[in-house]
């Protein structure tokens, strides 16, 4: 991603809003210069901010990244394949968890299908905690089974926010009001702003999973 990724880095240490400012400021800049890339994955981080409080600000962001992959014509894979993710996690949050899974399956099956073969470790977790958050809301009993697999992913690549994200879900399985001290004071400590609001909200439908 290279120069987008810089701004949005920004984002772990500014309010919010400034990093999403940053982020249009960088997508304006890259239509300007007819940089296809940088507008494709500048959208597609806007869509994963956006998905957590104005679900049409994130499909105009997806839209966005994707008719920046068709106009770049072609050498976009990557984005191409987190994309889809996002289409899925987008319909997750509109309530359509039966397109979410459906696109999750899919997703899956360009990964395992992929000539050359693709070799991406962080998919697979987020892939996993999609279907075990569906499971989780409909109260399956896969739904501890997936996000614990999930965790472990996120626990071997040693992403951290991962590994929090899926420790909220497993706390909110249990149903609690009160959350773990330590988890709360950990989130707290990282700056994992949308994991301390869901454990002080378990109350809340959707819970976002932010991958960017």
């Amino acid at each position: 991603m290279g120069p987008v990724l810089s701004r949005h880095g920004a984002l772990c240490n500014r309010p919010l809003s400034h990093g999403l400012s940053d982020l249009e400021d960088c997508r304006s800049a890259a239509r300007i210069s007819g940089n296809q890339q940088a507008v494709a994955w500048a959208s597609l981080a806007l869509a994963s901010y956006h998905r957590e409080s104005d679900l049409d600000a994130a499909q105009h962001s997806i839209d966005d990244c994707e008719a920046a992959i068709q106009a770049h014509n072609g050498g976009m894979l990557l984005c191409d394949l987190r994309l889809a993710w996002e289409r899925a996690e987008l319909a997750r949050a509109r309530g359509d968890e039966d397109k979410a899974l459906g696109l999750i399956a899919s997703l899956r099956q360009r990964l395992a299908h992929a000539s050359p073969p693709l070799h991406l470790p962080y998919m697979a977790p987020h892939m996993l905690a999609v279907e075990g958050e569906v499971a989780r809301r409909r109260g399956d009993a896969g739904a501890r089974s997936l996000l614990s697999r999930a965790r472990a992913l996120f626990a071997a690549g040693h992403w951290n926010h991962g590994v929090a994200r899926m420790d909220v879900s497993l706390w909110l399985l249990s149903r609690r009001t009160v959350p773990p001290a330590a988890l709360l004071t950990r989130c707290r400590k990282a700056g994992y702003d949308a994991e301390v609001r869901r454990l002080t909200n378990p109350a809340s439908n959707y819970y976002t999973l932010h991958s960017l």
